[in-house]
């Protein structure tokens, strides 16, 4: 008999980044998510295109149909159902093979929230939360693609990408010496900083370095899907995130913290 599958077992990649308030309206959202598209068409697996939930009609809808009428409809309603402005937009969108679905193991999901007055998120990763991803598609260079094209689109401050393989199903080989992963930046992979967040910033020269033309900089432990089974790679991981808590931050409960938007170019 096969054994269950439980979330908390997945050995995915995942992709967050956060801002503050954007003042973004839902023709300035569809633009910034069709640029994204437009940015990452080759990203796309072969017989997939992207849909976005129509969360009132629980349909899956082309991204080619009404895309900002879809985004409206979409807006973030109050604790009781009622129309609560200033809370924003909730958009989801996966590559699918048709309007029925299902998702698969190569299906690029996102996750977006944005037009909020405090708090807009963004989240990435292959397969979903029903699918373990086809680790034959799930690479750095389709990781570093996207969360190029996020820093390119979206006013975040910083990116944060990881692998969330659990230490308590999948022990990683520094654990007796280092410790459990601590929040929220374990399991580090890839860090975008802004400019304001990088200024200064003498990386450890063990990491890949990439600055970007705004003064910002990627960072990554290697250009290779992060093994939480070897120490070396580890190891750069602990030193990547050592320099995200010290420069995005720790929110209040251990989570990711609350960072106004940025300015300028990434």
């Amino acid at each position: 008999m096969t054994a269950p599958y439980y979330s908390s077992q997945r050995n995915s990649y995942l992709t967050t980044a956060k801002w503050g308030a954007d003042g973004l309206d839902p023709p300035a959202i569809a633009a910034r998510i069709v640029d994204m598209l437009n940015r990452t068409s080759d990203l796309v697996p072969a017989g997939q295109r992207w849909f976005i939930l129509d969360q009132k009609r629980e349909r899956w809808a082309s991204v080619t149909e009404s895309l900002r009428d879809l985004i409206e409809a979409n807006e973030i309603p109050g604790d009781f159902g009622e129309p609560n402005p200033g809370w924003g937009y909730s958009v989801v969108l996966l590559t699918l093979d048709s309007d029925q679905g299902p998702p698969t193991s190569t299906s690029l999901d996102i996750s977006i929230t944005a037009g909020s007055n405090s708090l807009n998120y963004f989240s990435f990763e292959i397969g979903d939360g029903r699918n373990l991803p086809d680790y034959s598609r799930c690479t750095y260079q389709i990781h570093r693609a996207m969360i190029g094209a996020i820093a390119e689109v979206w006013p975040c401050p910083w990116i944060f990408a990881y692998n969330s393989r659990s230490p308590r199903v999948h022990p990683p080989t520094d654990l007796a010496v280092n410790g459990p992963l601590k929040p929220p930046f374990g399991g580090a992979w890839i860090v975008y900083l802004s400019a304001p967040l990088a200024k200064g910033l003498a990386p450890p020269t063990e990491l890949v370095v990439e600055p970007t033309a705004g003064g910002g900089l990627f960072l990554s432990t290697a250009r290779t899907l992060l093994d939480q089974s070897n120490a070396d790679e580890m190891r750069r991981s602990r030193l990547l995130e050592k320099i995200a808590l010290e420069r995005i931050g720790c929110g209040t409960g251990g989570g990711f913290p609350f960072t106004p938007i940025r300015v300028g170019p990434a």
